[in-house]
């Protein structure tokens, strides 16, 4: 999972450029989609912003995806606290708002995790949270096989959280 942290003063701004860079009849961006050359162009933009983001990425040691997903959320909640961020946003995932005996919901990760810390948080569809789109990017180019493209992500990347 990557998650990014924004200056909040510049968010704005980051969600307009992104908004600027949709197709015609997109309602997002999602690297999975786009077309390599789409992508590079993308990823250079945000790269080359004035107030950079900075990707922490959080790696999950189980191998079955609602584990992986719960504990990935749980270290971003450690992660918000540690950076004393002032709000949390995770993509929804209809699957994760149930939680199982395995894994609890991100809605329950999330309540857990930011329990007294005084950090919002908050559950949106990526339509209609364009810095989830970055998060995505980065994820995407971060576990990429090839090389060249983990590197182009790379430069922005603060910590690597291994749990």
């Amino acid at each position: 999972m990557a998650a990014v942290e924004a200056d909040s003063a510049s968010v704005a701004h980051h969600r307009k450029v992104l908004r600027q860079q949709l197709l015609r009849g997109q309602e997002r961006l999602h690297f999975t989609g786009e077309s390599k050359t789409r992508r590079d162009q993308i990823w250079k933009n945000i790269a080359a912003w004035k107030s950079p983001v900075t990707v922490h990425i959080i790696v999950a040691n189980h191998r079955y995806m609602a584990e992986a997903r719960a504990q990935c959320v749980t270290g971003v909640t450690k992660l918000a606290a540690a950076l004393a961020t002032s709000l949390v946003v995770i993509e929804r995932d209809a699957g994760r708002e149930i939680s199982d005996r395995k894994a609890p919901s991100d809605r329950r990760a999330l309540t857990e995790g930011l329990h007294d810390t005084g950090i919002s948080w908050d559950i949106r569809e990526p339509r209609t949270e364009p810095m989830l789109w970055v998060a995505d990017a980065a994820a995407w180019l971060w576990t990429h096989p090839d090389a060249a493209w983990r590197a182009r992500v790379t430069p922005l990347v603060g910590q690597i959280i291994r749990l």
